[in-house]
């Protein structure tokens, strides 16, 4: 399964955002979502410096961890991302 396919699935987007006053740094990110760890919520992104690079990082990120969408009100859903997952 690809990214794109992952997000259908979940039903959820996929922010890439350019900072060119940080050494024209990407970031990947979905919106609305964290990484669950114990009881803790942290927020997870993918930084390269090209989007292909940012969405890797993502994807390497989130691997086998519990992705936790609309964590802080009562529509929360978690998903345990599959291993198989890579960006094609």
């Amino acid at each position: 399964m690809n990214l794109q396919e992952y997000c259908n699935a979940l039903n959820i987007g996929l922010d890439l955002n350019y900072h060119p006053n940080q050494k024209g740094r990407w970031t990947a990110s979905f919106p609305g979502s964290s990484i669950k760890e114990g009881q803790v919520l942290k927020s997870v992104y993918g930084e390269g410096t090209a989007p292909a690079e940012a969405m890797q990082n993502l994807v390497s990120n989130i691997t086998g961890k519990i992705l936790v969408i609309h964590g802080s009100n009562d529509q929360q859903n978690e998903y345990v991302v599959p291993q198989i997952f890579v960006l094609e």
